[in-house]
């Protein structure tokens, strides 16, 4: 029996060259892909066992050999007990230190992450979320024209119930001006007046008509007949209507009045008599009589002898017009309309006297108004004839634009139109655009200025990257251009300590975790240190390893513990500078905050610590976005080898996918080929590692490492994977001696933990289904479930990158689409419990 026998049996070795067939018991029970590794070499009964064996030998003499047979009472047995007790306990240890040394069998983080550096790779911290703050510039007389907001100016979330504040930090300077506060869309077009028109919108919401009251449309064809000139269409493009309705601030676009009338414009399609030209909308503000409409009839007065009052009918050929009663507001120029039943005709005045009459019995005031024509006065009587006047124009040259803005404009979402501001926004700014969508949800898209022109029609046409995408109703649409971007984390400074020249990988912990990581496109990785570190105010480099590091390069390593605590280490003379002897010159500036700590809600980082002198407000407009947590262990198991494979490239496919999944905020990644009829084209669908789809920002950053590290004359499009909800429906036998509801909570469970975060392009089979929920302690039998969301009822296919047509557009274009992830959701998901 030789010492280092490897039987995990309780019998001793049959194999007289050793232990052969211990090492074949040992392979056979860590086969490849085992999550755990069996190395137990001496567990207690097969150590005593082993022992008792080599006392039972031929080679002993028969009092040893007698010994074997003893029981643990013996004292000599004993002592082999106590041994056996030893190797069982050295044995466990030994399986369990080996078991560490292995990628897929470590259970602790900190041996996951010692492997991970001797591949050159450091585990994921997680990064900082991201937030784009909106500030408002005081518009009070005396504040300033520009603000500036100095870059790493610290804002607070307002912290939720048992929670803590967090700080955000801007990360550059912002110039902010009280103009670019809020930019409404140019949300207008000219208003059309034609036939069958039945509204008219006014640009304002205190136009102060109201319902029943009398309109008139008219154009420079009516105003621009003379006295004298003969009858034709001109003198009939006007129309006269009635308000049946006012709406102010209309739904998707407020700051606007739309008048609907009590008939379309228009006299009858054959003869288009509506106005054309120089369109005017006028409120007739006044209802009024001629003199005379209340004179007694003549044949009743007893004393007369007369059957008519004498120039009681209005004269052919006349303009000349006496309104009942002093009128000031009837001016020159003003439009009055004579309405009676069965004719209705429209006038411009010329001019109005004040004047005073007796007759037809009556006595008192009345306005004389000459008109500009006389074409149809005499079909008016006193008696019944009623004059609107008191003319008012109305704002109605513009309406509210009718199209939406934003993906579904022409262009596209890369370019919008606004309102023009002085001076005009800068280019490179970060806006943020607030709106309500077609579907009428609010909607909030941060993206970047890359242009920006007034036009010579008064519209400030703007270019943007990402493009927007929702289609917004243009009345709703405001961009918010003081907007700067910040980051979660608030800056600590420290003195670390005293330089010492004698001491080689000198070593000094920050005092205050989570050091704050922040996203970057100049490392593989995508996130950085907010970390400076400074020797005798002398700012040294941080690297990734000492290895390659000469004896007088100023630089450093930062290493993490399990605990939190971040270490910085320098070199030793050989790999990096020592660190020069001094009396604490040795001083970091860094930032605390990182992860899901971050995740603010939409107006909740609204503190400001430090206001800017001008500043009104600030606050966050949409959630915060981009953070990630520190990768897991499973998460490393994966990603550490990559480093090798890739090699922080991208060549082949694979490569992509490997670079993507060890991105920073990026949990779930898939590259394919996919030939667009001209080449093959790289489609990179990826998600974010909390398993929704990935912001735009995060999605840019990889784009730009992906580029940095890839040939770049292959063509590679980087998009956000699709995530599909999905369902399923089954029943389930519940054995008595089990709880119901906790039974039917852990199918759940399992099944949500199974298929609730599901790899790219991975199809979901009910069979799949089934083994999960039948597995879960106290299920009897289980249906075949029934799955949702697909096109069959067996089986749901999550597609991966192709090329298909825009949900916008069908008749558009072909473009790449994403990768998709069957998502399986609590919401979907209905396990029905059978009696049995």
């Amino acid at each position: 029996m030789t010492a280092d026998c490897s039987c995990t049996s309780g019998t001793a070795c049959s194999d007289g060259a050793g232990c052969s067939g211990c090492a074949d018991d040992l392979a056979a029970a860590n086969l490849p892909g085992q999550s755990e590794l069996h190395w137990r070499t001496a567990p207690h009964g097969a150590a005593l066992a082993r022992m008792r064996s080599w006392l039972a030998g031929d080679s002993q003499p028969l009092d040893i050999r007698s010994l074997s047979h003893q029981g643990t009472d013996d004292p000599a047995i004993a002592l082999l007990d106590t041994w056996a007790v030893v190797t069982d306990v050295v044995s466990f240890y030994t399986e369990r230190i080996a078991q560490e040394g292995f990628l897929r069998t470590a259970t602790e983080r900190d041996s996951v992450r010692q492997q991970a550096r001797s591949l050159g790779y450091e585990l994921r911290p997680g990064v900082s979320a991201q937030a784009e703050l909106a500030f408002d510039v005081e518009t009070a007389p005396g504040s300033p024209e520009v603000v500036v907001v100095p870059a790493g100016t610290p804002v607070q979330t307002v912290p939720a119930p048992g929670k803590l504040p967090q700080t955000f930090e801007t990360t550059a300077e912002l110039e902010a001006r009280a103009a670019w506060n809020s930019v409404a869309a140019y949300d207008r077009v000219g208003q059309p007046f034609g036939f069958g028109i039945d509204s008219v919108w006014l640009d304002t919401t205190t136009s102060g008509v109201k319902v029943d009251d009398r309109v008139l449309v008219v154009g420079s064809e009516r105003a621009g007949v003379a006295p004298g000139d003969a009858h034709s269409d001109a003198h009939e493009k006007w129309d006269f209507r009635r308000v049946t309705a006012v709406d102010v601030d209309p739904l998707h676009t407020p700051g606007w009045t739309r008048l609907t009338l009590d008939r379309p414009l228009g006299y009858r399609r054959s003869r288009n008599l509506v106005a054309e030209k120089d369109v005017r909308v006028y409120r007739l503000g006044q209802r009024l009589n001629l003199f005379g409409w209340n004179a007694p009839d003549p044949t009743l007065l007893d004393s007369a002898k007369v059957t008519s009052w004498k120039d009681f009918d209005l004269k052919p050929g006349s303009r000349e017009l006496e309104v009942d009663g002093d009128v000031p507001a009837i001016v020159p120029g003003s439009w009055l309309v004579l309405e009676q039943p069965g004719h209705t005709e429209a006038f411009q005045v010329e001019s109005v006297n004040p004047d005073g009459a007796t007759k037809y019995a009556l006595s008192g005031k009345l306005t004389r108004v000459t008109l500009d024509i006389s074409e149809h006065l005499d079909d008016f009587d006193r008696n019944h004839a009623l004059v609107h006047a008191v003319s008012r124009e109305l704002p109605a040259a513009w309406m509210p634009r009718p199209d939406l803005v934003g993906s579904t404009a022409p262009g596209g979402g890369h370019v919008l139109d606004l309102v023009p501001t002085e001076p005009v926004l800068p280019k490179g700014r970060e806006i943020v655009v607030t709106g309500t969508t077609d579907t009428d949800e609010s909607a909030v898209e941060a993206t970047r200025l890359t242009a920006a022109a007034s036009t010579a029609d008064g519209v400030m046409t703007i270019t943007v990257d990402p493009p927007l995408a929702n289609a917004y109703h243009a009345g709703t649409v405001r961009v918010r251009a003081n907007v700067a971007v910040a980051t979660h984390g608030e800056t600590v400074e420290q003195v670390l300590g005293s330089g010492d020249g004698r001491r080689a990988f000198a070593s000094f912990d920050l005092r205050r975790p989570p050091l704050t990581f922040v996203r970057s496109t100049t490392v593989a990785s995508g996130a950085v240190p907010a970390l400076e570190v400074r020797v005798e105010d002398v700012e040294w480099t941080r690297v990734d390893s000492l290895f390659e590091a000469g004896p007088r390069d100023r630089v450093y390593i930062v290493r993490q513990a399990e605990s939190g605590t971040t270490t910085v280490t320098f070199g030793d003379g050989v790999h990096g500078s020592r660190l020069p002897t001094g009396v604490e010159n040795v001083r970091a500036t860094y930032r605390v905050g990182i992860g899901e700590d971050g995740a603010a809600e939409p107006d909740q980082v609204r503190l400001p610590v430090r206001k800017p002198r001008g500043v009104a407000s600030v606050t966050n407009l949409g959630p915060a976005h981009d953070w990630a947590p520190s990768e897991t262990l499973e998460e490393a198991r994966l990603t550490a080898p990559q480093r090798v494979r890739t090699l922080d490239r991208a060549v082949s496919v694979t490569d992509y996918e490997d670079f993507a999944r060890g991105y920073s905020g990026i949990g779930r990644a898939r590259a394919d080929l996919v030939w667009d009829g001209r080449i093959d084209t790289v489609v990179v669908s990826v998600l974010a590692s909390t398993g929704d789809a990935p912001a735009d920002s995060l999605v840019a950053d990889l784009r730009d490492t992906l580029d940095d590290a890839r040939e770049t004359r292959a063509p590679r499009v980087v998009l956000p994977a699709e995530v599909v909800d999905v369902g399923a429906r089954l029943r389930i036998e519940v054995d008595p001696l089990f709880e119901v509801p906790l039974v039917r909570g852990a199918v759940e469970e399992a099944l949500l933990t199974a298929f609730g975060s599901m790899e790219l392009a991975t199809p979901l089979a009910s069979s799949a289904a089934l083994v999960v929920a039948a597995a879960v302690p106290g299920v009897v039998s289980v249906t075949m479930p029934e799955l949702t969301g697909g096109p069959v009822d067996d089986l749901l296919v999550a597609e991966p990158g192709r090329w298909g047509p825009p949900a916008s557009a069908p008749a558009a274009a072909p473009r790449l689409l994403p990768a998709q992830a069957l998502r399986l959701t609590a919401a979907l998901l209905d396990v029905q419990v059978v009696a049995r």
